[in-house]
């Protein structure tokens, strides 16, 4: 079970109204997307979070609305495209990979943040 339900809303409120097509697998590709970012945030060990939390529950969603996005835009994760031969264009490779992943920006907002001790004992060497 997802650790924050993702549905077809969260998507159409952060892009577009969905095709057909699209509708027929969206929650495929919605489960799919989940599974692969929470695999991601274990393996980078940034567990535990706390989903109770709105904005890590909205980061959450909205990784899984962009990762779903990014694969209805390039499906078959072409990494340039010339146009009817008069301009070529080309996308970034880590958002045209044409498969379901986070990419590390959005993976590393998960990750806890910690302050840096510092205190009347704290040495800080090669600083002055």
């Amino acid at each position: 079970m997802p650790w924050v339900p993702v549905a077809k809303k969260d998507i159409t409120d952060r892009w577009r109204e969905l095709t057909a097509a699209e509708l027929s697998i969206i929650d495929t590709l919605i489960l799919d997307a989940q599974d692969e970012l929470e695999d991601d945030i274990e393996a980078a060990g940034y567990l535990p979070i706390d989903w109770t939390d709105e904005k890590k529950a909205r980061r959450y969603k909205r990784t899984v609305a962009a990762m779903v996005k990014r694969l209805l835009l390039n499906p078959e994760g072409f990494l340039s495209e010339t146009v009817e031969g008069e301009y070529s264009y080309r996308r970034a490779e880590v958002l045209a990979s044409g498969a379901l992943a986070a990419t590390e920006l959005e993976l590393a907002k998960f990750a806890p943040h910690r302050r840096p001790r510092r205190g009347s004992f704290t040495i800080r060497l090669g600083q002055s």
